[in-house]
């Protein structure tokens, strides 16, 4: 409904009356305990460092392995510019979310999209979130396969070859592998309730994350020092809007965070619309500063033999660039297998909560049993697709020019012009318009690109 003083938007200058805020009233009651002020309902024990170190988390997973490979398909200026260009928008977005959290009172991302959009922006940002940590699940177990037992096509080799021989056993099989991995260590992680409970190992998958970036900066320079190192492209090969607009997508899809900035909102300690802003600016430009530094390392290490999923080059073929490192890359790969590890759980949380409430509604019945069986189905719906997809390039090509951009940039575009637009700075109004803009284009483009592809490809295999 339209208002022009509604008590649940005080923040409006006393010159309100001329404007017109949608706000649209909670389903139930359950979901209007989630309208209160966060000073009468919520309040965890998160600090701004471990909230900072969950949202950091959040974006900073399986997205950073396949970002060389776009660094070399798009070349170091143009690549360069892709994730500062996408780091200052994600920001901006997740800034725009807060403002407008702020005026609505609403505190989840679903019922802000619904405050602002109605039942079908709801169910779109729903569909989209499932599509989007689906995909992001599935590219978690393959690289986690790649790493601890190769290549699908047998190209690189995995640590426990490596460490144990090339033995085709049962128990070294990919499947055995990855679902002795599922069961004994996603499952447990994944059945906590609170995400501060995993504030912890948040703390652990970052600095491993990081040590992955700094190691790879370092075998960089040793390389360049030695004199070994290809000069890198600095623009695509070829069809160069092309290329740029097909691994668009894949870069967006690194950064998208959205669904989690809420939960960890509300388990702050005395939790603000400041406390927020720092965590939110300390987690993009640490990620964003990251991902152009390890793309642009890695891309030098191993030049046009940049793999889709970089863990790959890390194999023991990596010797053959640079003697006696095997110890070192080891541990490169499997640390960054404990890093997806540590943030599977932060993306089954998301994905979980919201097919609860598709399925079940607001009901409390059953809740323990139901949390159980999402929890397994989920997992058991990865592994599946970790089984039935090719390589995780295919994964993030499709959930990032599909359900990446809706959840990233056109729905906190669109819900800050419809929520905020006639009561805030002309400036976030621009802000709003490029998000949807940018959103949009990589959307279309990318998935007309991508269909262009296939076709290619099939065309030429006949």
């Amino acid at each position: 409904m339209a208002t022009t003083s509604d008590a649940r938007a005080p923040l409006l200058p006393q010159n309100a009356e001329a404007t017109t805020i949608v706000v649209r009233e909670p389903e139930s009651e359950d979901a209007a305990s989630e309208t209160r002020p966060a000073n009468e309902s919520w309040g965890g024990t998160a600090s701004i460092k471990s909230a900072s170190f969950n949202m950091t988390n959040t974006m900073l997973g399986a997205g950073i392995m396949a970002l060389p490979y776009a660094m070399k398909t798009m070349g170091i200026l143009m690549g360069t510019l892709a994730l500062f260009g996408i780091t200052i928008l994600t920001r901006s977005s997740l800034r725009g979310m807060l403002r407008c959290m702020e005026v609505s009172r609403q505190y989840t991302y679903s019922n802000l999209v619904y405050s602002a959009l109605g039942n079908g922006g709801r169910n779109l940002l729903r569909f989209a979130i499932v599509i989007n940590n689906f995909g992001l699940l599935i590219a978690y177990l393959i690289i986690t396969g790649d790493v601890l037992c190769g290549s699908h096509d047998g190209l690189h080799t995995g640590l426990i070859d490596e460490w144990f021989g090339d033995r085709h056993v049962w128990y070294t099989s990919r499947k055995f592998v990855v679902s002795v991995i599922v069961v004994g260590l996603l499952l447990p992680l994944s059945s906590f309730r609170r995400m501060d409970a995993l504030s912890f190992t948040s703390a652990l998958s970052v600095t491993l994350a990081l040590l992955a970036v700094c190691t790879t900066v370092y075998l960089a320079g040793v390389r360049v020092y030695q004199g070994q190192a290809t000069m890198p492209r600095w623009l695509p090969e070829g069809t160069g809007l092309f290329t740029f607009f097909s691994i668009l997508p894949v870069v967006a899809n690194a950064f998208i965070c959205h669904y989690n900035v809420f939960p960890i909102y509300r388990e702050l300690r005395s939790p603000s619309k400041e406390k927020m802003r720092v965590v939110v600016t300390n987690s993009v430009y640490v990620v964003g500063f990251s991902y152009v530094l390890f793309s642009c390392a890695a891309y030098t290490l191993f030049g046009d033999a940049t793999s889709t999923d970089i863990l790959q080059n890390f194999d023991r073929d990596i010797s053959k660039i640079i003697h006696h490192v095997v110890i070192l890359t080891s541990a490169v790969r499997l640390g960054y297998v404990v890093t997806l590890v540590l943030t599977f759980p932060l993306i089954v949380f998301a994905v979980r909560n919201i097919l609860d409430a598709v399925i079940f509604g607001e009901t409390n019945r059953f809740e323990h049993v139901r949390f159980i069986v999402l929890t397994c189905g989920i997992l058991a719906f990865a592994v599946f697709g970790s089984i039935m997809v090719p390589n995780i390039w295919v994964a993030f090509q499709f959930t990032g020019s599909t359900a990446a951009v809706i959840i990233g940039f056109i729905l906190p575009g669109l819900v800050a012009l419809r929520t905020d637009g006639a009561v805030t700075r002309v400036s976030h109004n621009r802000s709003a318009w490029s998000l949807l803009a940018v959103g949009a284009t990589v959307s279309i483009l990318g998935v007309a690109t991508n269909i262009w592809g296939v076709y290619q490809k099939g065309k030429g295999s006949n």
